[in-house]
């Protein structure tokens, strides 16, 4: 087997949680295109079954730490659940090139209210502060962004608060406004009181 071939096949055992999954499956079929012996293969079937699992799980878990410090609100209502739905998610999706942790987190944002939004034990309001704080995200990724949302209640402080158990969606009413206007310009982000409210 040539270097190149190996170390190809080295990267996506380490990096890529859904084909080292497919590789355990049928190592054979998954390894075809880089063309291992018998003998090749059965090392990469035991550097897989061991190094490549313990080297992967500390690349996930550096991968969650950037994705977290951009839903610093969402982790703090799912708590540990948080690591549990990323680890369902990082096969499924690897970012590269710049900027690829905030749309990394962008995309985890999304598997969350998609397919976790039934699993997570949490208050009700977790979706509404998920997607509140994935707009932000959007407008940072965005060249130009303008978004406008009507909250029932105060958003804000429910985003500030996240993490809270006994925490309510409660207070005035808000608009919130996102804008950038150029590329690699900073995202203006304004919330709203109407002079009249109910609570």
């Amino acid at each position: 087997m040539e270097l190149a071939s190996t170390q190809a096949l080295l990267a996506r055992l380490y990096t890529d949680q859904a084909f080292r999954e497919a590789f355990m499956d049928d190592p054979e079929l998954t390894s075809r295109p880089y063309r291992l012996g018998n003998i090749d293969l059965q090392k990469m079937i035991k550097l897989a079954s061991g190094p490549a699992l313990l080297f992967s799980r500390a690349l996930i878990r550096k991968r969650f730490g950037h994705v977290a410090s951009f839903l610093p609100a969402t982790r703090r209502s799912m708590g540990k659940q948080m690591w549990e739905a990323f680890l369902g998610f990082a096969g499924h999706y690897n970012p590269k090139g710049v900027g690829r942790h905030l749309f990394d987190a962008i995309e985890f944002s999304t598997f969350l209210l998609k397919e976790c939004k039934s699993q997570i034990d949490a208050p009700d309001w977790w979706q509404l502060v998920s997607k509140y704080e994935k707009t932000g995200l959007e407008a940072l990724a965005a060249p130009f962004f303008l978004n406008i949302k009507f909250y029932k209640h105060d958003i804000l402080r429910l985003y500030k608060s996240a993490g809270n158990p006994k925490n309510e969606y409660t207070g005035p009413p808000q608009l919130v406004v996102w804008y950038k206007l150029t590329p690699g310009s900073k995202v203006w982000n304004r919330h709203f009181y109407p002079r009249h409210w109910t609570n």
